[in-house]
């Protein structure tokens, strides 16, 4: 599901999986402890050579990842909706 939704979100902003160089992932229940979610969905995008992690903190995981996401250097996306982001600059997460 997570791979769909992201697949999407790069659609709707149009941008390729390739554009992504961070993916922050959050879930309150994976599907295995290890590998991170955020690593699966990498392969699955069928793409690598970018840090790739979960945050696992329930319900707040969505509020805890943005937060992770513009404590960054580089400008974090405008989310429009929980599926979509418009691009402010490279886009990192989704």
């Amino acid at each position: 599901m997570g791979a769909e939704a992201a697949q999407q979100a790069l659609h709707a902003a149009g941008l390729s999986a390739r554009e992504v160089d961070c993916i922050i992932f959050a879930t309150l229940s994976p599907d295995v402890d290890m590998p991170a979610s955020a690593c699966l969905l990498q392969h699955r995008l069928g793409i690598g050579g970018m840090p790739a992690f979960d945050v696992r903190n329930q319900c707040s995981g969505f509020i805890y990842s943005l937060r992770s996401r513009t404590s960054s250097s580089r400008p974090a996306p405008t989310i429009t909706s929980s599926w979509s982001v418009r691009r402010s600059t490279p886009l990192v997460s989704t």
